[in-house]
């Protein structure tokens, strides 16, 4: 949020979660707020009369991000948005979402055709490897405290995580994945270079097979060149405190 984009809220009405698809083709669900301060869903018009669907803190709603990004390697606004939507859904839910309804069904349905409940029931889950703090696990029902990203590979829409979002939500807000390792012991790296390159977005998503899978992405949601990590069983994170 840069200083000058004073803005008119709507809150999205309780007992309901909207699914916004931006002019990029990159779409973001998200869910009402579990506690008091949790963020919220937002509809927001700011003062170049963008449309934007955003989660805000309810406490802190337009917090000044002014010099705090760029060179100095400061994340700014951690909380996702999407500019521009051309099309939004709002979904009823008289209860707290489940795991299995943020990756979809087991066919493959929900917002994109990659994983679904069925596939979540045989996730197991993600060791995370973190200096300095014991060992740890995420598992599908941890990721669905982030909000997912919606993208385009395999000629289908698939349901994903942005990893940058996963590590700041889960650990900290300086927080990088460093790297993974597959199920037969590979361990590929991911280059700070790569990691802060606002050009493409690592994101993780679990397929049919109930894998988890980490692919590149543009900022159209079209998946990139860059080398992907299949059967990912553990991530190395560092906190960057």
């Amino acid at each position: 949020m840069a200083p000058d984009d004073a803005r008119r809220p709507g809150g999205i009405p309780s007992g309901r979660h909207p699914h916004a698809l931006g002019d990029r083709g990159v779409g973001l669900e998200m869910h009402p707020a579990a506690g008091p301060g949790d963020p919220v869903p937002v509809l927001s018009l700011n003062r170049r009369g963008e449309v934007v669907v955003e989660l805000v803190a309810p406490e802190d709603p337009f917090p000044d991000f002014h010099g705090k990004g760029g060179r100095l390697n400061r994340p700014g606004d951690p909380l996702p948005r999407v500019a521009n939507p051309t099309r939004l859904r709002v979904y009823l839910s008289s209860a707290p979402p489940s795991a299995s309804s943020l990756v979809g069904t087991a066919n493959g349905g929900g917002a994109g055709n990659g994983g679904g409940a069925g596939a979540t029931g045989n996730a197991k889950p993600l060791a995370v490897v973190l200096a300095g703090r014991p060992p740890a696990l995420w598992t599908p029902d941890t990721l669905a405290a982030v909000p997912r990203l919606t993208i385009h590979a395999d000629g289908a829409d698939k349901d994903v995580w942005s990893l940058r979002e996963v590590a700041h939500q889960l650990v900290g807000p300086h927080a990088r994945i460093t790297g993974a390792t597959d199920g037969d012991g590979t361990h590929a790296k991911i280059a700070p270079k790569d990691w802060g390159d606002a050009k493409k977005t690592p994101v993780l998503r679990i397929n049919r097979r109930g894998m988890y899978k980490i692919q590149w992405v543009d900022k159209n949601g079209d998946v990139t060149g860059d080398d992907d990590v299949r059967d990912v069983r553990s991530l190395d994170v560092e906190a960057g405190d």
